[in-house]
């Protein structure tokens, strides 16, 4: 109906469209947004179909971090208001892959919003560290010689904790927190297991300690709930793994799609307390992991290592 209403010739039908495509629930009403943006229409019409398509693109659904900085690359080219350029950055500081960096540079490069480019930067950077070191030290490079000590200080603690590389991953997408009957949530199939990419997934930022994450940091000491984790693993070769874990309380993990470790309970967090072998190929492999709040404390640990209890050499983790 969206659609249709676009094409009319009824100003206040078409304005009434593009409120309701700015607010989809995921991200299928892009094209039509782009569409507007890009035509011939009046310049409300095109600043409406602007916002709304950096609404979708900031909202993420159903996006992997990388199509999500594109929508946003896309759009930054028709952004022509200040205050437009303006949420475009402030998008980008949430993302959730490097390619946000390269826009956030361009950006850097005008006098007018180059501040804010930067302060967006400086978070980005703090947020990916742990799953793109690479694409952050060189972010981070440029942004301690910034005018603003804040970020001087937040590129430099992103390059301190990149020195101090970890075989613990700390680089997650969360789904939730998810409130129910603590049994019920563990023994469910919820939407992150069942389709997740019709789930928005943000980066876990908080909590994130040297081996283990705590999610009270992030969502408070809540009780019955649950959460999903999930990164990819990426492998130098086909290999036989471990996969070592600790939560508080409840825990299933997936490799692949397929459940390899569960085990529900009320216990405290200790690291390496549940250890599983996992078969890993060559690339990228799936891991999801789902922890279930009973009450108290809150949160998990997670690596990967070889069968000689020792860090895989080449192996890498994102949170993608």
């Amino acid at each position: 109906l969206e659609q249709k209403a676009l094409a009319s010739d009824n100003k206040a039908l078409r304005g009434k469209a593009l409120r309701a495509l700015a607010g989809w629930p995921n991200a299928s009403a892009a094209p039509d947004l782009l569409a507007v943006a890009k035509g011939a229409g009046s310049d409300v019409e095109k600043i409406l179909a602007v916002r709304g398509y950096i609404n979708l693109a900031q909202q993420g659904v159903g996006l992997s971090g990388a199509e999500q900085a594109a929508m946003l690359n896309e759009v930054a080219g028709l952004c022509e208001r200040p205050d437009e350029k303006r949420l475009v950055i402030n998008s980008l500081r949430a993302s959730t892959h490097p390619d946000a960096f390269a826009l956030l540079s361009d950006y850097m490069k005008d006098e007018a919003l180059k501040g804010e480019a930067e302060i967006s930067a400086a978070e980005l950077a703090w947020n990916l560290r742990w799953s793109f070191p690479e694409e952050v030290a060189a972010m981070a490079d440029a942004l301690v010689k910034s005018e603003n000590p804040s970020v001087q200080a937040k590129a430099k603690e992103a390059l301190a904790d990149i020195s101090r590389p970890s075989s613990y991953i700390r680089g997650w997408l969360v789904a939730g927190p998810i409130s129910g009957d603590a049994i019920s949530l563990y023994n469910g199939a919820l939407d992150p297991e069942k389709d997740a990419a019709s789930v928005k997934w943000s980066l876990l930022s908080r909590g994130i300690g040297e081996k283990a994450i705590d999610l009270a940091q992030s969502y408070g000491e809540s009780h019955n709930s649950c959460a999903y984790f999930k990164c990819t693993v990426v492998a130098p070769e086909d290999l036989s793994a471990k996969l070592s874990m600790g939560s508080d309380d409840g825990i299933k993990a997936w490799v692949n799609g397929a459940l390899v470790h569960a085990y529900m309970g009320g216990r405290g967090v200790i690291p390496d307390q549940d250890v599983v072998n996992i078969n890993l190929k060559k690339g990228e492999n799936n891991l999801l992991l789902k922890i279930v709040q009973m009450g108290g404390g809150w949160g998990f640990s997670c690596r990967v290592l070889g069968q000689d209890n020792m860090p895989i050499a080449g192996l890498k983790t994102v949170a993608q």
